[in-house]
Parts: C-alpha cells; sequence; structure tokens
C-alpha cells in the first residue's frame, strides 16, 4: 500500500510541477526518476533490510527501516532549495530513502508475522 501511496503521490506532484509557472522548464529525466526512485529503493531495501534483520535482531532492522521512511520523507518535504536541478535530484535521493525504508518493511514483517504464530508445524493446529 504504502509504495503505491508513494508512486501516486509523486505522480500528483509533478502534474502539478508541470504545470506551474517556473524559471526553467522540467527536464525529461526528472519525470522517469521521481517515479522509478522509490521502486529501485523499495526492491533494494527487501534484499538487505531481510539480511540486516537477522544480524541485528527483527525489531531493531524494523526501528530502523521505519526511521529511514521517516527521514526520507521529511527529507523529501523539508530539504530541497536552490536551483530546480538540485531539488529535483534531493527529491528523488529522499524518495530512494523512503523506498528503501518502505522495501525493508515487507520481509520484516513477513518473518515477524509467521515466528509469532501461534500455530505449531508439526502439530498441525
Amino acid at each position: 500500500f504504502s509504495v503505491q501511496y508513494n508512486f501516486q503521490a509523486i505522480a500528483i506532484a509533478l502534474t502539478i510541477a508541470e504545470r506551474a509557472p517556473a524559471t526553467s522548464p522540467q527536464r525529461s529525466w526528472v519525470n522517469e526518476q521521481s517515479k522509478s526512485s522509490v521502486f529501485v529503493g523499495c526492491i533494494l531495501g527487501q534484499c538487505f533490510m531481510g539480511y540486516i534483520g537477522d544480524v541485528i535482531g527483527r525489531q531493531a532492522a524494523m526501528s530502523a527501516t521505519l526511521s529511514l521512511a521517516t527521514l526520507g520523507a521529511l527529507a523529501s518535504a523539508l530539504c530541497p532549495w536552490g536551483s530546480p536541478t538540485s531539488t529535483y535530484a534531493i527529491v528523488i535521493i529522499a524518495r530512494f530513502i523512503i523506498g528503501f525504508g518502505l522495501g525493508g518493511v515487507y520481509p520484516l514483517s513477513a518473518t515477524q508475522a509467521a515466528e509469532s504464530s501461534p500455530y505449531d508445524d508439526d502439530n498441525d493446529t
């Protein structure tokens, strides 16, 4: 859900940015990179955060991945300034961090749910 929400949010933001009067036009790479960075981050977050959860513990890794998503969202909202190119670059990097954090939730929450299940595989109950 959260990845789709981020994809929809950037689609709306890019539509508004294209229609707003600006001193410099939006470059072609901005649209593609803004949309794809969250998905690349999500894939990498899934790959790495499962392993990190095995190393440092699932609860600590879950806190870290949710903190990354929060920091990425705050950076996306508070850090863009300067030229249009630097603003877009900061937003794209922040969206990658959001994706990495949200992607890490998938393997950690699935493993945590499976481990806390009251069912025992040996008894089939």
